[in-house]
């Protein structure tokens, strides 16, 4: 159970970091390779490397509004796809947690 609440506080403090700072190019790729490994649809992953800019190489961070636009959907849709893959982060196995506590162990400072 510490574990679980360990990631998703983390996680969660992770990703309000990354909507108000600028992260590495080299951890936002550690972000985007470890969000590729896990069972999210690749519609939902693309949204979420979209919105926090993730994508290798030009790590270009895109609005809510710009994604939705360019999937035809609602920003509700896009808000529930990444809130889908923030969630899935917080069950990990734990080793791949590591990779994200380091990143915002980093920066949270």
């Amino acid at each position: 159970m510490y574990k679980f609440i360990e990631q998703r506080d983390t996680t969660d403090a992770l990703v309000e970091l990354m909507k108000d700072i600028t992260i590495s190019n080299s951890d936002k790729e550690k972000i985007y390779n470890t969000i590729m490994m896990f069972r999210n649809t690749p519609k939902q992953q693309d949204r979420f490397v979209r919105a926090f800019g993730l994508n290798p190489p030009n790590f270009r961070k895109e609005s809510i509004q710009e994604i939705a636009q360019s999937y035809n959907c609602s920003v509700s849709a896009i808000h529930s796809s990444l809130l889908a893959v923030q969630s899935t982060l917080y069950r990990i196995p734990y080793e791949y947690f590591l990779v994200i506590k380091e990143i915002y162990e980093k920066y949270k400072n």
